[in-house]
């Protein structure tokens, strides 16, 4: 099929959201992601690998919590790189349909195309577009000419056990994840809040004015809060602080969001309030809410990675045994062992505190079984 800009264009409008990115080295966005808002090293590493990635063709996948600002990231790699006079051209994958014509259409060669919500897409659509993919793989008799396209993909899924249980195509995984951006979630470096804090209030904020300060006592609260919505959580607090002015508000509405995820943790696990909340737990400007099916696997994931570090115990740190135990391949399970973040903890050198809690803990059940 002979390309036309102005069809695929639409067609992506249609699909969802087109948004065109002109190069403006004045401008640094910020909004929604810890890009210059932070100097933590789960912050520095951020920008790191966006600049990285930026230098770069190579495809893109950003992946982590709902929140965490995937989108503005991807924006900012576009920004930062060679085709950033080009469009970027976004497409909220939730919103396609089995039938729809988006992916029959060959892209146009100088753009970047960002599939936001990749892991959303259902095996049809998967298809159709790996079938766009193949074509531009290019063949020694010259049949297929190469696309010329930057691609970055998002999602807050885990695609690794997606392709695992059969529900996301392992070809396109591959073809996606050349390299993989982690946004870690705003509880792993809240020391990042205060930067934000103020980045949120001249953003927001009424530009002739000087901003609003928030007193102390809550931006104490605000450093001990956890933020299961992330960085937007954040952002939509202090707008509605700004539009409000009421300080009481926000510290009473900040305790009550506390109270109400402890009181869920509490009663889907059985115990006390903990450290790690439910990344489902959002909050929008209609209101706190929960996504179940997310609650649902996040407590499934949570199993795992517990059975994953207990197995790695056990065979004292050999992956390859512990993969043959677990019932997994040995492939799978490092990218576990990488999504789960258990390398940061228990990997080829396992703390020996660690290690003998679990192995104690693993020979204490099989004993009693």
């Amino acid at each position: 099929m002979a390309f036309d800009r102005g069809s695929f264009e639409r067609d992506v409008h249609h699909a969802g959201q087109l948004t065109g990115v002109r190069a403006d080295p004045s401008r640094v966005i910020v909004r929604g992601c810890p890009l210059e808002c932070g100097t933590s090293a789960a912050a520095q590493r951020m920008r790191k690998l966006i600049d990285q990635s930026a230098a770069s063709d190579l495809p893109v996948l950003i992946t982590g919590e709902m929140g965490v600002g995937k989108d503005v990231i991807a924006r900012e790699i576009h920004r930062r790189g060679s085709r950033s006079a080009q469009q970027l051209l976004e497409i909220n994958c939730a919103a396609l349909a089995d039938g729809d014509q988006l992916f029959e259409r060959e892209p146009p060669s100088d753009v970047t195309l960002f599939f936001n919500g990749i892991g959303e897409l259902s095996a049809a659509m998967q298809e159709k577009l790996l079938r766009v993919l193949r074509r531009g793989d290019g063949t020694p008799n010259g049949s297929a000419r190469p696309l010329e396209v930057r691609l970055i993909a998002a999602t807050h899924r885990d695609l690794a056990q997606e392709v695992e249980a059969a529900r996301f195509s392992e070809d396109l995984y591959y073809r996606l994840n050349l390299i993989h951006i982690h946004a870690p979630p705003l509880r792993v470096h809240l020391e990042d809040v205060p930067l934000l804090v103020e980045h949120y209030l001249r953003e927001h904020g009424p530009r002739d004015e000087t901003p609003k300060e928030i007193p102390e006592v809550i931006r104490a609260r605000m450093l001990s809060y956890e933020w299961p919505g992330n960085i937007r959580e954040l952002e939509n607090a202090i707008r509605s602080f700004i539009a409000l002015g009421d300080t009481t508000y926000l510290l009473e509405e900040l305790e009550a969001r506390s109270s109400e995820r402890d009181r869920a943790v509490k009663a889907t696990n059985g115990h006390g309030s903990s450290s790690f909340p439910p990344p489902s737990w959002t909050h929008d400007d209609d209101g706190y809410r929960v996504d179940l099916k997310k609650l649902g696997r996040e407590a499934s994931d949570a199993a795992e990675k517990e059975a994953i570090m207990n197995m790695l115990a056990h065979t004292m740190g050999n992956k390859k045994s512990a993969a043959r135990r677990l019932g997994i391949s040995y492939k799978a399970l490092l990218y576990k062992i990488r999504d789960f973040g258990i390398a940061e903890h228990m990997s080829d050198h396992i703390a020996a505190s660690e290690l003998e809690s679990r192995v104690a803990k693993t020979h204490t059940v099989a004993s009693v079984g």
